[in-house]
């Protein structure tokens, strides 16, 4: 083979296994330059993409230069996870530096998938499907420093059906509830939302799956209720552009936030954060949550939101600052105006923050959320976090919210 043009022999290679490749990597000096220093990206890249969706245009759509992308890299790290969720069977049984590895793999799958107005099948999408599936990944609990990755991929994935009927999931919902009505998880060092502290914004992936936990199961209560009154969920409604109607939104809205929204929101009595909201844990005294007096309610809210403004941001000359502003309207008919701003973190999410009136009349700001977008931009799942009190005072009430947008028609 010594003998045949480097070209050819990397044709070859294009149509091997990975675990030939690396044995021919091992087999000489020739193959080893070839393979690990090749002269351009053209043997990594069909590899990846005999096996994965095409990550440029997502990796566009983020800012990112889609000619620099690591094809190597990445699918030694694909295949890395792969093998060792296959050999081993469960994730349980990996190192911590094994499940980082897995787990941040898994969510960088999800992060490069394909938009959904492309209309094509994402294979990045059905290969982490099934190694979350044969790996049982969320059927045991994780409790090590891979505690934010895993609580990710469990956000991507949602609440399953399994989860909500399982013999411990009101121990769970007890817990969840006591993570996100906890007022010391509300302070200027998290900007009073579902961010790690003194983080300059970086998401709290356990935060938010304590607030997907509580609004799922209060929604688990409810009979009957409609299917679009549901948010969306799963890995599908992750996908960048797949919220309705976003596919026709102008140009400078690339947050796809023009439009009809839902939003539940949910909030306890506040009148038992009189007794002790303190415990030895990091919870609010669980004893709040299952006094016999406890009542948490859930409101469904419609929003019709514009953007009125985009400011240039540094960080992301790609995706700049968004000002929208906008009406919601309850159940009952009672409307207050909204506005708020949306734009990238420093770790690559989509940031919601936004201000409630208490009515069209007054104009006196009274709540103040700050949300998520779950997965790519203007995905269905669309915005999960918190709101608390315009003010901040040390008893405001604090409570999660989802928002999600629908059809005009509905």
């Amino acid at each position: 083979m010594l003998t045949i043009p480097a070209e050819i022999n990397e044709r070859i290679l294009t149509l091997s296994e990975p675990p030939a490749i690396a044995a021919m990597a091992q087999s000489c000096t020739f193959f080893r330059n070839l393979i690990h220093r090749p002269v351009d990206q053209h043997l990594w890249r069909s590899l990846f993409l005999r096996r994965f969706d095409d990550p440029r245009i997502t990796f566009s759509l983020y800012g990112h230069d889609a000619n620099h992308y690591p094809w190597s890299a990445e699918l030694q790290r694909r295949i890395r996870s792969d093998t060792l969720l296959t050999r081993r069977n469960k994730f349980i049984s990996l190192s911590p530096e094994e499940k980082v590895l897995v787990l941040r793999t898994l969510a960088d799958a999800i992060y490069c998938a394909p938009p959904a107005y492309l209309a094509v099948i994402s294979q990045d999408v059905d290969w982490v499907r099934r190694l979350i599936g044969t790996a049982e990944i969320f059927k045991f609990p994780c409790t090590d420093d891979t505690i934010e990755l895993y609580a990710q991929m469990h956000v991507y994935f949602g609440l399953t059906r399994e989860e909500k009927q399982m013999p411990g999931a009101q121990a769970m919902r007890t817990e969840s509830r006591s993570f996100v009505y906890d007022l010391r998880k509300y302070t200027k060092s998290n900007l009073w939302g579902p961010f790690l502290r003194d983080s300059g914004a970086r998401v709290s992936w356990v935060h938010i799956d304590h607030v997907v936990n509580v609004i799922s199961m209060n929604l688990e209560d409810i009979v009957e209720l409609w299917e679009q009154m549901r948010p969306p969920t799963g890995l599908e409604a992750t996908r960048p552009y797949s919220a309705p109607d976003v596919e026709h939104a102008s140009p400078k809205d690339w947050a796809g936030i023009e439009g009809k929204w839902y939003r539940y929101v949910c909030f306890m009595d506040y009148r038992l954060f009189s007794r002790p909201n303190a415990s030895e844990t990091a919870y609010l005294n669980p004893a709040v949550i299952e006094h016999e007096e406890f009542q948490e309610a859930i409101r469904l809210i419609e929003l019709n939101l514009r953007v009125t403004e985009t400011i240039p941001c540094n960080l992301h000359p790609h995706r700049p600052i968004l000002r929208f502003e906008g009406a919601s309207k309850g159940a009952q008919g009672n409307e207050a105006r909204v506005r708020g701003t949306v734009r990238m973190t420093l770790d690559g999410q989509v940031r919601w923050k936004f201000v409630s009136a208490v009515s069209v009349y007054d104009g006196r700001t009274q709540w103040i959320s700050e949300g998520i977008q779950i997965g790519g931009v203007a995905s269905a799942m669309g915005v999960i976090g918190t709101w608390t009190g315009a003010e901040h005072t040390e008893r405001d009430p604090v409570g999660p919210f989802w928002l999600w947008k629908v059809k005009e028609s509905v």
